[in-house]
């Protein structure tokens, strides 16, 4: 039971994970006036570690939220 939540908890994650990319793309697109080189590799970094976050909780959150078939194992059990 604990792992479903986590799971459902992991899959918002993600979600706000996807929007905080979008974000930054959008400011890396469009910029900012008067911004720096520095200030790019940081939205850079920004995205390169959104992007790990939005994969890991995806990963899990799928995981841990999806029904198990019965039918598999029903079909394995026929050759017992």
């Amino acid at each position: 039971m604990g792992k479903i939540i986590l799971g459902y908890l992991f899959l918002f994650l993600g979600i706000l994970c996807v929007l905080s990319f979008i974000g930054n793309i959008f400011s890396l697109l469009i910029g900012r006036k008067g911004t720096s080189s520095t200030e790019s590799f940081e939205v850079i970094g920004a995205i390169v570690i959104t992007a790990i976050l939005c994969f890991v909780f995806f990963k899990y959150g799928h995981k841990w939220t999806k029904k198990k078939s019965k039918v598999k194992d029903e079909i394995d059990s026929i050759g017992n």
